[in-house]
């Protein structure tokens, strides 16, 4: 059988998260969380189509987050807190509108405004975007994530109304 969960969390593990990692197909979680990882996120992970759950928190991860990351079909938590990636949050995070329940952001250095696309993301129960440079105003769509318990965008640059 091949290699279906890597938890890793925890350690003092540094370097960059290995290509060859991406073509374990049968992969379905990976936590990488709390090391000392650093380079950038592959566009190779959509070789993981059974991906479920992504955490690498607390890395020193940067560049761009990949659309690439959100191609998995079953991909229900993804968590890259605390790293130092940058630019607009990509517009494949609303691919996976009908599975996922949980996204972290928050901690790095996303720019831009907050997508009014994020309103089609029914199933979010989670969505942290604080502590990163995303300014305008918080768009109404929000209201429309009927599963969300948690809204987190503090310590950004945020302006207008607070939506209902």
């Amino acid at each position: 059988p091949q290699l279906q969960t890597l938890y890793l969390a925890n350690n003092s593990l540094n370097g960059t998260i290995p290509e060859t990692l991406l073509l374990s197909q049968n992969l379905e979680v990976i936590d990488l969380s709390f090391n000392d990882i650093s380079g950038t996120l592959s566009p190779n992970f959509k070789f993981l189509p059974n991906m479920n759950e992504f955490h690498v928190e607390q890395n020193r991860l940067g560049g761009p987050l990949p659309s690439e990351l959100f191609t998995s079909e079953v991909l229900a938590r993804v968590s890259v807190a605390g790293n130092d990636l940058s630019g607009t949050i990509p517009q494949g995070v609303f691919t996976a509108a009908h599975t996922l329940e949980y996204l972290n952001l928050g901690g790095n250095r996303f720019s831009g405004t907050i997508s009014s696309q994020f309103g089609k993301l029914t199933h979010l129960d989670y969505l942290g975007l604080g502590r990163n440079r995303l300014e305008g105003s918080i768009p109404m769509e929000i209201g429309d994530m009927k599963s969300l318990e948690l809204f987190n965008a503090s310590y950004n640059y945020l302006t207008g109304e607070v939506p209902q």
